[in-house]
């Protein structure tokens, strides 16, 4: 996962740019505020406005925007300094208290002028006026502010005034290291807080926008001047006096002050009600005693049974189990999903009603309670922006994949999921491990909007080549969930539960693809995998392994080389090695044009060759002259294995006839398409293609089991068929054949 220290280069390059670095002159802060504050040296006070000048001037810039009203904040600022100098403390960290002045005067005067602008539009006729400025331009400042003390003191005097951690740490008279461990949390929270704000810390557009507001203010020496003018003449209660101080300056100096004061005067207050109530609490518990007629021996024994009660509570809070971690909450909430799964699996084994399966679908899985999915929501808030949050979602994703009825709560939920992914993750490294779900169940309604932002936003070169990828994938693979859906009739006289289950599912979905230009989607499929293989030819994505420990938080590791790792881990659950050749993006879009371009119905057939599980060779183009049913399977899918039985069956009602059964096989060994050919499962050609194979490769083949029906000319005349329709498309096109014959016998 990305480093701490690389998830603050964005907050950091950021506020690098607030500020220029302090020239560092000879004499302390406290040592100028002193010399001001014990002789009214204006010539001390000018050095301070001269050495925190571009500090205070970028932040009212960055609030304002408006240069006039920045500079009268620029100039109440240090009039405030001004009054309230004596009473700083600690006085070396004056630059620290000039940040938390100007960004409450800079807003204040935000705060004026906004209701100034108010009253001026409500006093004229509406008319065309210029868009105002984004407010997310000071949620730097503003989220700077709220920052805890200890934390934004080092922050401000690190990033915005340049010092290092060793000036720094004399300044506030701690060890080095405390310094380096709070910026560094500093700048850890100030990140959080900004992408919790939907600001992408690291986004070259946040840098873009930022470039123009944020830069180091340079201080004109006319305003540092006239700025020190000024504050002598505030500080002997001239303010306006010759015009050196703006009108703007004045009452915005007034106003902070009076604030300051108003909450001095607050925090007073409550600590003198606090002190109250502590001593009526003393009051009534000295009389309690006193009327006890002083019997010292039960007063000695109720504190010794007070201290005993106290002692006994804090060792069962000592006993009591730490919260669970947020990975560990995951997990959890995975491990029940997954038991609840597996309970509901175990019970209709041993039913046969449908309608009893899905009353027991509805009660015990919990993609149909709300309550499992929104802790999974809920989850993601707590955690959001981190790797926790983004695989909350991703659980989601992956689940929801194996339901196809888009009113289930789970369902409903990706929609939702989706669109906190665009606006909170779409710099995550992992992003990519999302896509894949999108083309399954009801999700591929919702992904396109979600994967073009992707493409256009993420850092990751890798991220926005999958994404560009899956975007083309979803658009085929909607094509052909919708030629497969209505191409499939299933027979009338089935009114059974089940069928009419799912036609009312068919039915939903196909109401959402209303309005579908099949045509215009091909050419928008095609252009973007053309992107891919033009703007990515070597990008590929890092390879991710489970581990036991975090089933649900997959590790990911480089790819080339494959890291020694990754073969320890396969090598340990008996798996082979990983080899180095891994599919680039480029590579695996070449597959989708070309299924897009000469996989279609009404096209030849391409070209197979390879060897049978005996080793023996096979050409496709040796079938002409035959139907062929050709299925790519493997002998660790189960629906392949169900389709075997229908696949004898062809074999047995169209023996005699130029009919052909083929499968290419993507088991990992030879051997074991041998052993299902000796058991008898497999009666048919099956061509060895091996894991990754070539010819699934080149057929674009994601899912098992994928059917073609081609006829005798080898043209391509169907594409995953319903396996109930197989024969009856099989016999049709040996009719079809069979009139062509005759036609050239004639």
């Amino acid at each position: 996962m990305a480093s701490a220290a690389g998830r603050h280069n964005g907050v950091l390059d950021i506020l690098q740019r607030i500020a220029p670095p302090d020239e560092g002159p000879e004499r302390s802060d406290a040592d100028l505020l002193g010399c001001f504050v014990s002789e009214g040296n204006a010539g001390a006070f000018e050095a301070l406005i001269r050495r925190h000048g571009p500090m205070v001037l970028g932040v009212c810039r960055r609030i304002l925007g408006n240069e006039a009203d920045a500079d009268d904040a620029f100039q109440a600022t240090f009039l405030v300094l001004v009054r309230k100098a004596a009473s700083i403390r600690p006085r070396r960290l004056v630059g620290h208290w000039l940040y938390g002045v100007a960004y409450r005067t800079a807003k204040k005067a935000r705060a004026m002028s906004d209701k100034r602008r108010s009253m001026e539009a409500r006093a004229r006729r509406p008319e065309a006026t210029e868009v105002s400025r984004s407010e997310w331009i000071d949620v730097l400042d503003d989220e700077l502010s709220r920052l805890p003390e200890k934390f934004r003191t080092i922050v401000v005097l690190c990033e915005l005034q340049g010092k290092t951690l060793a000036q720094a740490a004399e300044l506030l008279g701690c060890p080095v290291g405390t310094v380096a461990s709070r910026l560094a949390r500093g700048r850890d929270l100030l990140g959080q807080r900004l992408r919790d704000r939907g600001m992408t810390v690291s986004g070259a557009g946040l840098a873009a926008v930022l470039s123009g507001n944020t830069g180091g203010a340079s201080v004109s020496g006319a305003l540092v001047t006239s700025t020190g003018k000024a504050a002598m003449l505030f500080a002997a209660g001239e303010s306006m006096a010759g015009g050196a101080v703006s009108t703007g300056a004045a009452v915005l100096a007034e106003g902070v002050l009076k604030a300051m004061l108003l909450s001095k005067i607050t925090s007073v207050g409550v600590l003198l009600v606090l002190v109250a109530i502590a001593c009526g609490a003393g009051t009534v518990t000295y009389r309690a005693l006193a009327d006890d007629g002083g019997n010292k021996t039960e007063a000695t024994q109720a504190r010794k049974s007070s201290a005993s009660a106290g002692d006994e509570s804090r060792k069962a809070r000592k006993a009591a189990p730490p919260a669970p971690s947020p990975r560990d909450e995951l997990q959890a909430l995975a491990k029940r999903w997954q038991e609840r799964g597996a309970k509901y699996a175990a019970l209709v084994k041993k039913e046969t009603s449908f309608e009893k399966i899905r009353e027991l679908s509805k009660r015990l899985l919990p993609a149909h309670d709300t309550a499992e999915v929104e802790a999974f929501f809920d989850l993601e808030k707590r955690n959001r922006g981190k790797d926790v949050g983004y695989f909350a979602l991703n659980f989601i994703f992956t689940r929801a994949a194996q339901y196809g009825d888009p009113d289930l709560p789970l369902v409903k939920g990706c929609d939702r999921a989706l669109v906190i992914l665009r606006e909170h993750y779409v710099s995550h490294a992992d992003l990519d491990v999302t896509f894949g779900s999108l083309r399954w169940g009801p999700m591929l309604f919702g992904g396109e909007e979600f994967l073009k932002a992707v493409a256009e936003k993420s850092p990751h070169e890798y991220v926005r080549a999958a994404a560009l990828y899956y975007w083309a994938d979803l658009i085929k693979f909607k094509m052909e969930y919708l030629a497969h859906r209505k191409g499939s009739q299933r027979p009338k006289a089935s009114e059974s539960p089940r069928d009419k289950w799912l036609e009312e599912e068919k039915h939903k979905t196909l109401q959402r693809l209303k309005g579908f230009d099949e045509n215009a989607a091909r050419k928008e499929a095609e252009r973007l995998a053309k992107r891919v293989l033009v703007e990515y030819p070597k990008a590929v994505s890092p390879l991710r392994l489970v581990e036991p420990e975090s089933p649900y938080m997959p590790k990911r590791y480089e790819r080339k080389p494959v890291d020694a790792r990754v073969q320890q881990w396969r090598a340990k659950r008996g798996l082979k090695p990983v080899n180095d050749k891994i599919p680039t993006w480029a590579e695996l879009a070449q597959a989708l044009l070309f299924d897009l371009t000469r996989l279609n119905v009404g096209q030849p057939a391409p070209a197979i060759e390879g060897s049978d599980a005996l080793e023996k060779p096979f050409r496709l183009s040796d079938c002409k002259g035959r139907v062929v049913v050709l299925m790519f399977s493997a002998n660790w899918c189960g629906p392949c294995k169900h389709v075997y039985p229908t696949l004898r069956e062809l074999q047995k009602m169209f023996k005699g006839k130029p009919f052909e059964v083929v499968t290419v096989m993507a088991d990992h060994e030879r051997k074991t398409v041998r052993e299902a050919t000796d058991k008898g499962d497999i009666t048919w050609r099956a061509v060895w293609d091996g894991d990754r194979g070539p010819i699934v490769t080149k057929w674009n083949v994601h899912s098992f089991p994928s059917l073609f029906v081609i006829d005798q000319r080898g043209i391509i005349r169907s594409r995953d068929p319903q396996e109930e329709t197989l024969a009856e498309r099989v016999a049709e096109l040996l009719k079809e054949g069979d009139g062509a014959a005759k036609g050239d016998g004639k």
